[in-house]
């Protein structure tokens, strides 16, 4: 049996003689299997022994005392304790120290527990999206496995525990700065791999679900010593440009002939289609207001740059309806009066002719020549803006748009 006193960390609640004790030291009571009896409330006579005590450990241990640390205070206390605390007069009787009676009753005395009790401070802790768990303002490294989960932390005076149920995952050297980031070197080099690991496979996993000979192609082009990434971004545009099935058949065709690069998957569509008698792909560097135009009306054509249909920022312009070329001179020249205000080639125009005439195989010089007019008037667009800038008198600013038509 141990006397206490009505603290927190021994009783919770008391009701006379009903009495809610901490659990965690009836956890400790029952580790070192004592008693626990707290004294009545304010009968300080009952705890006479406990506060002479306390006093006489202030006066002649603490009194003076120089220490560097707590792990220096303790060494220094288990000496004083049993060298000077021991050695003085037994209160019950004269004729025997402290020491001596402790020897005297230590055979009717229970044997300690095998493993001390452990005195870690516990805490339940979520880790996020970020290989790290936080405890005491600082930020503890944890395997990249064992992110969003629920993690309990047992700290003590120097080290920090990380634990997944009864797996411990880390353990690190306990900081007590604010802020600090205390991670372990294999931590955050596992990380890196894992990510390098994902990235470098994501274009191959996607090659081979979509054409099942291609994992045989990588294979021999890495080990004939070919650069993998850049043949997989090659491949990759190929195969959004010609689709699964050519591919299958050109990278078929290029393992048969035991070469296994781009190139020659490239002769292998190229071949194929001249055989089918298509129209070679055409490939227009459209400019930026030019693509947006195409959100208008989806043309039928196979574009070699595919991009994902984007919101104008203004109503969209329905493009003209076009048959043969010859019919986007016509829509330019020919202006109604009663039509209103003559409006120039905007760019969903430009985009749903060029969509047009993409159709008919001898259309790449007229494609050119649309793109070039395209360009030109941007090129009058910047300049007009340009001027306004600048506050050009309208004098000025109308000789240059008279050069500018002459020069267009």
């Amino acid at each position: 049996m141990i006397l206490s006193d009505n603290l927190k960390s021994a009783v919770l609640e008391r009701m006379g003689e009903a009495i809610r004790f901490n659990p965690q030291y009836l956890a400790f009571c029952a580790h070192y299997r004592f008693e626990p009896r707290p004294v009545a409330l304010a009968r300080g006579n009952e705890k006479g022994r406990v506060e002479r005590s306390i006093r006489y450990i202030r006066d002649n241990f603490f009194a003076a005392r120089v220490f560097a640390d707590v792990d220096d205070l303790n060494t220094q206390a288990k000496i004083w304790c049993e060298a000077a605390a021991s050695d003085r007069p037994w209160p019950e009787g004269a004729q025997l120290t402290v020491g001596a009676a402790f020897d005297n009753e230590r055979p009717s005395l229970m044997a300690m527990p095998p493993n001390p009790y452990p005195l870690e401070e516990r805490v339940e802790v979520h880790s996020g999206k970020t290989p790290y768990v936080r405890f005491d303002l600082n930020d503890y490294s944890i395997p990249h496995t064992h992110v969003r989960r629920s993690l309990t932390v047992l700290a003590s005076a120097h080290r920090v525990r990380i634990l997944d149920g009864g797996a411990v995952l880390a353990e690190h050297a306990r900081s007590y700065d604010k802020g600090a980031q205390v991670e372990i070197a294999a931590h955050v080099q596992a990380l890196k791999e894992h990510k390098s690991r994902a990235r470098q496979h994501s274009g191959v996993d996607r090659l081979s679900q979509a054409v099942p000979a291609m994992a045989q192609l990588l294979a021999r082009a890495a080990a004939a010593g070919y650069h993998l990434a850049s043949i997989t971004r090659t491949l990759t545009e190929y195969l959004e440009h010609y689709g699964g099935a050519a591919m299958q058949e050109a990278v078929l065709e290029a393992l048969r002939r035991d070469v296994p690069h781009p190139n020659a998957v490239r002769h292998a569509l190229e071949h194929a289609r001249e055989l089918r008698q298509a129209t070679p792909l055409v490939v227009p560097q459209l400019s930026e207001r030019a693509q947006l135009g195409r959100t208008c009306q989806r043309v039928t054509w196979v574009p070699m740059t595919r991009c994902k249909p984007t919101p104008r920022r203004s109503a969209p312009t329905t493009p003209t309806t076009l048959t043969t070329p010859t019919r986007v001179i016509r829509h330019e020249h020919q202006h109604h009066p009663s039509a209103g205000p003559r409006q120039g080639p905007t760019p969903g125009r430009l985009a749903g002719a060029l969509g047009q005439s993409c159709r008919h195989a001898d259309s790449v010089g007229w494609a050119v020549r649309l793109l070039d007019c395209e360009e030109q008037l941007r090129g009058q667009r910047s300049l007009e803006r340009r001027m306004r800038a600048a506050h050009l008198q309208p004098f000025a600013a109308g000789r240059l748009r008279l050069e500018l038509a002459h020069a267009l």
